[in-house]
């Protein structure tokens, strides 16, 4: 526990683990690969291209839909509703399951400014990319908590 100023900040897990574990990622998405790498990184994992790790970060699938609230595709106060996906699971060394296959989802919801084709095109990949850091960085959070849990 920190005390000071009357303010105390309790902790009852460690927000990385102690020593390196190894971690294989497998994502058909190259930018999502590279995400959750950095992101599993920074809470303490190793990750490692070799066949064995001590865990192996598996996306299944990854996709996305949208949807678009408005009177007319012209209106000024549409509004469009990004749904973003991840399927994945996590095994062990062994091919046990860790974490058993589960859909990770986030939501984003704008007015897109401009009205053309291309603004749209650009704000809507740039969702897309902003959710996936998010869902990178909640998948490694949810990645150490279990492994945390089981030791």
């Amino acid at each position: 526990m920190i005390t000071g100023c009357g303010f105390q900040v309790r902790s009852t897990t460690p927000s990385s683990l102690d020593s390196s574990r190894t971690v294989r990622v497998e994502s058909p998405q190259p930018e999502l690969k590279v995400l959750l790498s950095l992101a599993l990184r920074s809470r303490g994992f190793e990750v490692v291209e070799t066949e064995f790790a001590d865990y192996v970060f598996s996306v299944l699938d990854e996709y996305s839909s949208e949807e678009v609230w408005g009177v007319t595709s012209t209106d000024a106060t549409q509004v469009t509703t990004l749904t973003y996906n991840i399927d994945f699971l996590v095994r062990g060394p062994y091919g046990e399951p860790v974490l058993p296959a589960q859909t990770k989802t986030l939501k984003s919801v704008y007015t897109p400014v401009l009205q053309t084709t291309n603004a749209r095109d650009i704000v809507r990949l740039t969702d897309i990319h902003n959710l996936r850091r998010k869902a990178a960085y909640d998948l490694s959070v949810l990645l150490t908590d279990q492994i945390l849990n089981l030791e």
